[in-house]
This record gives structure tokens, C-alpha cells and sequence, in this order.
């Protein structure tokens, strides 16, 4: 199902070095509530890194035992050969958002989840930045086992999870002056925005920018949707996650009404900082290679070639 390649190790190791470069600047910069997504993030890639070292029947076991497998629902259909017993049906809507295919799909889900969740963290701290996770993670699984009900084949990835979270962003990222300051270097201002309601989403322009930055320009939303439309991504998972993130948030804020992080001071007015003016600019990037890419995959997927 998966196996480690060449470019998984190269994946590994540059998504080490830019976490350890995350964490030294949210360390050295007191940034603490990012340092809850950046840790997660971390436990992503060294879960992917036991997968890719394990021989290649117990990966296969692996993935049986802590996937999420619609069959496994079924009475007159349980697969006689997923393992992980009646505790699975528990685990695995949760446990499956730790394996990936490949070092690509990893990547992809680390990069989004290390970008959007970041703000959510600002926002509702980092309990509650996991609960958004794996509520959402979880609900995209359900979602896809309806759908896809009494199919043997795994679920697995973390998408669920990281669409609820972009899914929370939603309600109140777009709220802010600067949509990409909110997201590549998050404060406590984030703390004091409302949550904007549904129908904003439709009628305000700040978030059809948005809409715009997250699933148009963004490289890997784009090309998830244009490949989950040919079959090849869980596109549902991404569906229901999304919707579990954006209307969850509300439910999970009331429950933790007050978020305290401790001293965080804002910096003051002047020059940006060095950090955020390199992410700007590597955001920039990102945009035109959305474009790029989304529109090759396309070329691809489209024309068969």
C-alpha cells in the first residue's frame, strides 16, 4: 500500500528541517500557541517514519488495524482479515488520520496543517486546536464510511482533520486587515475577533479573497479537489471535515470562553518582522505554483496523459 522511496526520505528530511526551524523561532520568539501545531506536526512525520521502517507485511497489518475501513461496520460483511478486533471501531476514525500513503501525502497535510493550524491554536489554544483536529478527522471518516459503506479498502491520511481546521479558519481568519499575517504569523488579535456568520461567507468580499488564497491559488487544494474528482483522493473525508471544522468551532468556543497563554505582547509598530517578511514572500511563491501545478494536474487528469 505504501513503501518508503528515495523522495519519502527527502520529504522526511526537509520537513525536519523546517519544523526545527519553526521551533526554534516560536521558542526564541515566545510563540508558544504555535509550538502546539509544530509539536503535532512532528508527531505526523515520526509516525510516517515507524510506517516507512517497518517490514512490508506489518505495514500492510498496520495499516488493517488502524485505518479507517468501512467494511469493518458491516455485521454480515466484517472482513475476516482486518485485525484490531471491536477496540478498532473506536480507534480507527481517529488512529487513521497518523498514516500516509507516501511522503508527498504527507507533506501535503503537514504543510497545510503547520500553515492554517497555526491560527486556530492563536484562537482557541491547543487543546482546543486538537479537539478541531480529530472531531473533524473523525466526521470525515464517517462521512466517507456512509458513503463508501461496506468497502474493504483503508481510509487513511490525515485531509479529514486538516480541512476541519482550514474549515475554522473560515470564521474568523477572514476577518482580519491582513489575511496572510493572520495566517503566517498569528497573534492574540486573533483571540478578539467574532466569529462571522454563515451567510458572511457568500456576501463579504474579505471572504471570497479567502476562498480565493485557500482552494483557487493554494497549490494542494486545488489539485485534492481535481484528483479527488477522478477517484484517486477521499474527497468526501475532505467534505466532511471541512463542514465538522466550520461549524464546530462555534460549539467547541463556548466551551472555552477564556484562553490564557500567558504574557504574549504584540510587537510593537515599526518594521515587520524578518520571519513574517520571508513568509510573505514564500507565500507568494506558493500562489503561483498553485497555478501552476493545478493547472498541469488538470492537463493530466483531464487528457489522460
Amino acid at each position: 500500500m505504501f513503501g518508503p522511496t528515495p523522495g519519502d526520505y527527502a520529504i522526511l528530511a526537509l520537513s525536519a528541517v523546517l519544523l526545527g526551524i519553526a521551533l526554534v523561532v516560536g521558542l526564541s520568539n515566545k510563540r508558544r500557541p504555535s509550538l502546539h501545531v509544530e509539536v503535532f506536526v512532528f508527531l505526523l512525520v515520526g509516525a510516517y517514519l515507524l510506517q516507512i521502517l517497518m517490514p512490508y507485511y506489518v505495514r500492510e497489518e498496520f495499516a488493517l488495524r488502524f485505518g479507517f475501513i468501512p467494511a469493518r461496520y458491516v455485521a454480515e460483511y466484517t472482513p475476516p482479515w482486518a485485525p484490531g478486533g471491536w477496540p478498532a471501531y473506536l480507534w480507527s476514525p481517529f488512529t487513521h488520520a497518523f498514516l500516509h500513503h507516501d511522503g508527498v501525502h504527507l507533506f501535503g497535510n503537514g504543510l497545510v496543517l503547520f500553515i492554517f493550524g497555526r491560527a486556530v491554536a492563536w484562537r482557541l489554544g491547543g487543546r482546543g486546536f486538537l479537539l478541531v483536529f480529530f472531531l473533524s478527522a473523525a466526521i470525515g471518516a464517517i462521512v466517507h464510511g456512509l458513503y463508501y459503506w461496506g468497502d474493504p479498502t483503508p481510509l487513511i491520511g490525515a485531509s479529514g482533520g486538516v480541512f476541519g481546521v482550514v474549515g475554522a479558519t473560515f470564521r474568523f481568519v477572514p476577518l482580519a486587515e491582513d489575511q496572510l499575517k493572520a495566517l503566517f504569523w498569528p497573534g492574540t488579535e486573533l483571540r478578539a475577533m467574532e466569529l462571522a456568520e454563515v451567510r458572511e461567507l457568500l456576501t463579504t468580499w474579505r471572504y471570497l479573497k479567502y476562498v480565493l488564497l485557500c482552494f483557487i491559488a493554494f497549490p494542494l487544494g486545488l489539485i485534492a479537489f481535481i484528483v479527488g474528482a477522478s477517484g484517486d483522493v477521499a474527497v468526501l473525508a475532505h467534505i466532511g471535515g471541512f463542514a465538522a471544522g466550520f461549524f464546530g468551532i462555534r460549539q467547541i468556543e463556548r466551551r472555552r470562553p477564556v484562553i490564557a497563554f500567558g504574557p504574549q505582547p504584540e510587537p510593537a509598530s515599526g518594521p515587520e518582522p524578518f520571519g513574517l517578511r520571508v513568509l510573505r514572500v514564500l507565500a507568494i511563491l506558493m500562489l503561483l505554483a498553485g497555478v501552476a501545478l493545478g493547472a498541469l494536474e488538470y492537463y493530466i487528469v483531464v487528457f489522460e496523459v
